[in-house]
């Protein structure tokens, strides 16, 4: 099985949770949370 490991977009943390998804024309999208930043934001636009 492959990992991805994801960093938060502002701070570069790797301390990011799954927090819901965005629902758009083109499907759901995963939106992530920084534990440490508090700083929402998806993995791909």
């Amino acid at each position: 099985m492959a990992t991805i490991e994801i960093l938060c977009s502002k701070c570069n943390s790797e301390e990011v949770i799954f927090a819901g998804y965005n629902y758009c024309k083109s499907g759901k999208k995963q939106r992530l949370k920084c534990k440490s930043y508090s700083n929402n934001f998806q993995a791909h636009y």
